[in-house]
Parts: C-alpha cells; sequence; structure tokens
C-alpha cells in the first residue's frame, strides 16, 4: 500500500486509490450524461464544480487511506470532511491537490511489488508495533 501524502493546514492527508475508492469515484458519473466528460475530465475542469468535485474525490481517497492506515494498526487521524477540504483550499494548494489527486490515482493502477517500491508488509508492520522492534 502506498499513499500519496498531502498537507492541507496542520493535517495531512493520505491519499489512498483502491478498489472501494474506484467504484465510489465511478458512481459519480452515474448522474452525467453518456456523452458528459468522465469524472476524472470534469475534476481536473478550472471551473467551480471541477473544484467542488476534486474536493470530494480528495475526501473519497483520504478515507480509504485513512480505512487502510487504521487496518495496519497505525494511529488513527481525523479524517477531514470535503466541505473542510474546500473551506481550506487556496488556489496554489488547488493547483497541488490536482498533483496528489492524479499521483493517488495513477499508484492505485500500478503494479509494482512490494520490494520495488517500499510497500507495507501487513505482517511485518504488526509484529514491529506488537513488540516495538522497528527495523
Amino acid at each position: 500500500m502506498k499513499t500519496i501524502e498531502f498537507a492541507l493546514g496542520s493535517k495531512t492527508m493520505h491519499l489512498f486509490y483502491n478498489g472501494e475508492a474506484m467504484f465510489r469515484c465511478n458512481e459519480l458519473d452515474k448522474d452525467m450524461s453518456q456523452d458528459a466528460p468522465d469524472w476524472i475530465s470534469r475534476m481536473l475542469d478550472n471551473t467551480l464544480d471541477g473544484k467542488r468535485l476534486l474536493c470530494r474525490v480528495a475526501h473519497i481517497l483520504a478515507e480509504q487511506g485513512e480505512l487502510c492506515r487504521r487496518y495496519l494498526q497505525y494511529d488513527k487521524e481525523r479524517i477531514l470532511s470535503e466541505d473542510e477540504i474546500q473551506a481550506l483550499m487556496t488556489p496554489m494548494l488547488l493547483v497541488q491537490l490536482r498533483g496528489a489527486v492524479m499521483n493517488a490515482i495513477n499508484e492505485g493502477y500500478s503494479s509494482n511489488s512490494a520490494e520495488d517500491d517500499g510497500d507495507i508488509d501487513v505482517g511485518l508492520a504488526s509484529l514491529e508495533k506488537k513488540t516495538g522492534f522497528l527495523r
């Protein structure tokens, strides 16, 4: 599992594009006409609707990242709401968030092995947490 970290104010969002995120993001297209651009294209638009959709997608990815972190027994962090993400978003952060979300999506579709990109071994992480031993 590789998350993309994105700092928003004093909080860090851990963006993770997994299967759940993929299906939830695809649901964002269900009310659109068939000839409308897909959610990724709409999210990248430099419009108010594009910004709102980007914040919604970022929230979905941050939620999945945090849930996976909790599964791996990391300390719980609060998940920022979609409204909080929108409220804290400056124009420069908006550009950076687009890049971070796209990086998370690309990572979700990558086929790197744990050895290639330093992914976490769940069993080893659990053992390290229980014993207090870190490599």
